[in-house]
């Protein structure tokens, strides 16, 4: 079956050397009719091979339904799947667009270390490595502004969430093992919400403006 919501690359390629924050840009195409998603807010996740959110950055769509953003912080080397939301719209519909982290040459680092001090570049690299301790990444994404987690340790049926973002934010539930599940949402009020499943599960919730 061929997915309804499209990413159009862009870019050259997938593949960003490390700490590089060139700006990347993809195109919203939804299959099924013509939708023009310019002036909305598009929410850019990059998630790892566990299915946990790594880099989260919202963004206006701009014309032809282009969406620009950049990497602005180090992410370990590796393949991370794109997800961009617009609305209740998650482009793709499928799994298949990523974008590859390769390591930068000696070269790049040794002049990295001459325009920004060698201190930098080990903070940089400790900062990368912090990266692969899940309660850092959840800790990194709650401190985010545009951004909350809120973990449910029982498992559930029916998920009663509260936040400070004071809007009614776009909903990601992630289970425990890492998958994205769908549920029935409820907005209660700007800082509560509903989330109705099938089953009883354990999990979290990503919330985005």
């Amino acid at each position: 079956m061929r997915p309804i919501l499209k990413l159009e690359n862009l870019n050259a390629g997938e593949q960003l050397k490390y700490s590089d924050q060139s700006e990347l840009c993809f195109r919203l195409i939804n299959e099924k009719k013509p939708v023009s998603y310019v002036g909305e807010s598009a929410t850019v996740l990059l998630k790892n091979s566990r299915g946990e959110i790594e880099f989260s950055q919202t963004v206006k769509v701009a014309e032809d339904n282009e969406v620009t953003f950049s990497i602005d912080q180090p992410l370990n080397v590796g393949h991370y799947a794109l997800e961009v939301i617009v609305g209740r719209q998650y482009f793709p519909s499928d799994e298949l667009t990523k974008i590859r982290i390769v390591q930068s040459s000696a070269r790049e680092i040794e002049r990295e270390a001459k325009l920004y001090g060698v201190e930098a570049i080990k903070q940089d690299v400790l900062k990368s490595t912090l990266k692969n301790i899940g309660d850092e990444v959840t800790k990194h994404i709650t401190n985010m502004n545009e951004a909350r987690v809120v973990q449910q340790q029982v498992p559930l049926a029916e998920w009663e969430v509260v936040h400070d973002l004071d809007t009614y934010p776009v909903v990601t539930v992630i289970d425990s093992s890492g998958e994205e599940v769908i549920g029935d949402v409820t907005y209660i009020s700007k800082q509560k919400l509903k989330i109705n499943f099938t089953s009883e599960f354990s999990g979290k919730v990503v919330l985005t403006n």
